[in-house]
C-alpha cells in the first residue's frame, strides 16, 4: 500500500471492514510481523487501527524530549527519526537512526519519563498511539516478550557481570528474535556484519571457501555468537554462516546497539578472546579433518573460558605437532583444559 493511500485510510473517521483488514496488512509489515502484535485477536488489532492517529513531522522537528511525559507509543510509518542522549551537560548525543518498527514504549510499560529524544529526519510520518489503549491491548504481550528477552540477555551475552542493569535493560529492549529456514545465508565471507547473532534453537555451520572447496569448520549451537568477530574487530568476516537444521530462532543485536549499551571493558575482553579462540579454531582445522572437529571447536565460542588456558593449549607441543596430536591429545583432554572461569 503506498503512502498516500495509508494515511487517507487512517485519516478516514469511519472505516470499513475492507479498510481495517487493509490497515492490519499494512500495520503488520510496520512492525516487521512484529509477534507481539500478531498473538492479538484481529479484533483486538482493529481497536488498535482505529485508535492510531497519523502525525508529520518535518525535518529537525522534535519528536519528545528526554523528561517529556511517556504518554504514547509511535510506529514508524515513512522516514526516519535520530534518537539523542543527553548528557548531564545539557549536550545532546547521536545514539542511532530508527527507519521502522515502534518507538516509546520503553517508558509506558515503567512508568517514567521519556529517557531519549528523538528527532525527525526529513519528512517523516508516525502512527500515534495513546497510552490508555496501548496498555488496554498490548500491554500485556510487551511486558511478557521483555521478560523473555531479558532472560536471553542474562543468558547468553558473555561477562554480563560487567554490564550495569541500565545496559542490560537497554540491550532487552534493542534485540530482536527472528526465525530463519535451513540454507538462509546468516553472515557472508568477505562482508560486515550489521549486528550481533545468539542462536537460541537450531544449528548453524560455519563455512570456509578455501579456493572452491567448502569445509565446515564449526557447528553453531544453542548459546554460540555469530558475527562477533567483524562487530568486535571492526574487519570483514571469514566465514559464511548458514542454517544447517530445519529452522533456527536467533537473538539479533544491532551493530549501532552494540556500540551504544555494551561496556568498553566488554570489547576489550572479547577482542582478547576472539584472538585466542580463532588461533585454536583455525591451527585445529589446518591439522584435522573437520567432521572429526566441528562439535568440538564450537565449545570454543564463549568468552567465560580462559583465556590463558586457551593459550595453553595453543603452545602444547602434542597441539602444534598437527596430525600427531590425535594420537597422544585426546579432544576431550584438550577441551577440559579449557575450563571455565570460576
Amino acid at each position: 500500500m503506498d503512502l498516500a493511500r495509508t494515511i487517507q485510510l487512517y485519516t478516514k473517521e469511519s472505516k470499513s471492514y475492507e479498510d481495517l483488514k487493509e490497515l492490519d496488512t499494512c500495520l503488520q509489515g510496520l512492525v516487521e510481523d512484529d509477534s507481539r502484535f500478531n498473538k492479538l485477536s484481529q479484533q483486538y488489532r482493529f481497536h488498535i487501527i482505529n485508535s492510531l492517529k497519523v502525525i508529520k513531522y518535518r525535518n529537525n522537528d522534535v519528536v519528545f524530549e528526554k523528561g517529556d511525559p511517556s504518554d504514547c507509543l509511535y510506529i514508524i510509518l515513512s522516514g526516519s527519526l535520530k534518537i539523542l542522549t543527553k548528557g548531564d551537560n545539557g549536550i545532546n548525543t547521536f545514539e542511532r537512526l530508527l527507519t521502522k518498527g515502534t518507538l516509546g514504549e520503553r517508558g509506558i510499560l515503567k512508568n517514567k519519563f521519556r529517557s531519549l529524544t528523538a528527532v525527525s529526519v526529513g519528512v517523516t510520518y508516525l502512527l500515534r498511539l495513546d497510552a490508555k489503549t496501548f496498555k488496554k491491548y498490548l500491554y500485556q504481550e510487551f511486558i511478557a516478550e521483555l521478560t523473555a528477552k531479558k532472560s536471553v540477555v542474562e543468558k547468553y551475552i558473555p561477562c554480563i557481570d560487567q554490564f550495569s542493569d541500565t545496559q542490560k535493560e537497554k540491550i532487552a529492549y534493542s534485540l530482536k528474535i527472528q526465525n530463519f529456514r535451513r540454507g538462509n545465508l546468516l553472515l557472508k565471507a568477505g562482508c560486515y556484519a550489521d549486528s550481533m547473532m545468539i542462536v537460541l534453537e537450531g544449528e548453524c555451520s560455519m563455512v570456509i571457501d578455501n579456493n572452491g572447496v567448502k569445509k565446515t569448520v564449526a557447528i553453531l549451537e544453542n548459546g554460540s555468537l555469530i558475527g562477533e568477530d567483524t562487530v568486535f574487530n571492526n574487519r570483514n568476516s571469514y566465514y559464511n554462516v548458514i542454517v544447517s537444521s530445519e529452522s533456527v530462532k536467533i537473538a539479533v543485536i544491532k551493530l549501532q546497539d552494540v556500540r551504544s549499551y555494551f561496556p568498553s571493558s566488554f570489547f576489550n575482553s572479547m577482542r582478547q578472546f576472539i584472538t585466542q579462540r580463532n588461533t585454536v579454531r583455525n591451527r585445529l582445522v589446518n591439522f584435522s579433518n573437520p567432521c572429526l572437529l566441528r562439535r568440538k571447536i564450537q565449545n570454543l565460542r564463549s568468552p567465560k573460558y580462559s583465556l590463558g588456558n586457551l593459550a595453553q593449549v595453543v603452545r602444547t607441543p602434542e597441539y602444534i605437532s598437527g596430525r600427531n596430536m590425535l594420537k597422544s591429545f585426546s579432544f576431550s583432554n584438550m577441551l577440559n583444559s579449557v575450563s571455565p572461569k570460576g
